[in-house]
């Protein structure tokens, strides 16, 4: 009688999973998607999110196989494994519309404060500001993207104690609905 023992491993990542269903090696894959062997491992072993090139590479390789959502799938906001902004793969729509929602929301008659014209540019501030959370976080699981939400409400509202307070509230707000 066999004795089979299973030990429960970390999940696998998709790209792998796919190149051991279609037994290829991560060196075949990563010339055929121009890239060194080395990052291809990197991403395997989730140190590093692709940039939005190689994963769109990535995914014209495997056949759609491995899709986008498949390769970032709010892992890396889970990780926080970026280094880059450009890394860095938040919506910028659903940053606006987060942004947007939160806004009106709480802010009541200030909502005046934060037009059309402005939500694109408060999108990018708080891309860039979770990217530089990124670089310095010693938390496990990253940064909070509320953190990054916060200082672009705090700009727009003021810095007395009231207006504060209001903006970390809009901010954890934001971050709820940009995670639905």
């Amino acid at each position: 009688m066999w004795l089979f023992v299973v030990y429960q491993a970390a999940e696998m990542h998709p790209l792998k999973q796919y190149l051991i269903d279609v037994d290829e090696g991560i060196q075949a894959f990563s010339e055929r998607v121009g890239v060194s062997r080395q990052t291809l491992y990197r991403i395997i072993t989730r140190k590093q999110m692709p940039k939005p090139d190689l994963a769109r590479r990535i995914v014209e390789a495997t056949g759609g196989a491995v899709t986008l959502e498949v390769i970032y799938g709010g892992e890396g906001l889970r990780t926080g494994v970026y280094t880059r902004a450009e890394d860095v793969v938040l919506d910028h729509d659903r940053l606006k519309l987060a942004i947007a929602i939160s806004v009106s929301h709480l802010w009541g008659e200030r909502k005046n404060k934060l037009d059309d014209v402005a939500l694109d540019p408060a999108a990018e501030a708080v891309r860039h500001i979770f990217a530089a959370l990124c670089k310095i976080s010693v938390r496990p699981e990253g940064p909070s993207l509320a953190l990054a939400f916060l200082p672009v409400f705090i700009d727009l509202l003021g810095t007395e104690q009231a207006e504060i307070e209001l903006a970390e509230e809009t901010a954890k707000l934001a971050e709820r609905l940009y995670q639905q």
